[in-house]
């Protein structure tokens, strides 16, 4: 049995992607004055929610891929 690679896959919901000048602030932001890129959500609970979310979204996924899997398999002639 082969497994494929996943389709999609978002890697982080908690982080966004900061740009190329947003790192090179952060290198010479030496007193820590500039805010943290990352930071999307303003309380923990709400960066649980979505993380959480993501990973059953994730899971629905994989059983999704495991159907549509064994759907192809039992239809090939053995």
């Amino acid at each position: 049995m082969r497994i494929s690679p996943k389709k999609n896959l978002k890697k982080s919901y908690l982080f966004l992607k900061p740009s190329f000048a947003d790192g090179m602030s952060s290198v010479l932001d030496l007193n820590g004055i500039l805010d943290s890129p990352y930071a999307r959500y303003s309380t923990a609970e709400e960066a649980d929610f979505e993380a959480i979310g993501s990973d059953w979204k994730m899971v629905g996924e994989d059983i999704k891929n495991s159907i549509e899997t064994y759907e192809q398999q039992i239809k090939q002639p053995a």
